[in-house]
């Protein structure tokens, strides 16, 4: 599966000759709101394989 960030206007994807770091949205309810505020995307809900890169 590749993995894209779901950043807005960001097109980063991980590949073998990438550097950057992708991370799935943390379960922890609390944290979980603090990310998704974060992307700053109205009405975006991540899914078990969502992942926003380091950049």
């Amino acid at each position: 599966m590749v993995k894209l960030c779901c950043a807005f206007n960001c097109s980063n994807q991980a590949d073998s000759n990438t550097t950057l770091h992708f991370h799935r949205f943390p379960k922890d309810p609390d944290l979980l709101a603090k990310w998704t505020h974060s992307i700053k995307t109205k009405g975006f809900k991540p899914g078990p394989n969502t992942v926003l890169c380091s950049e």
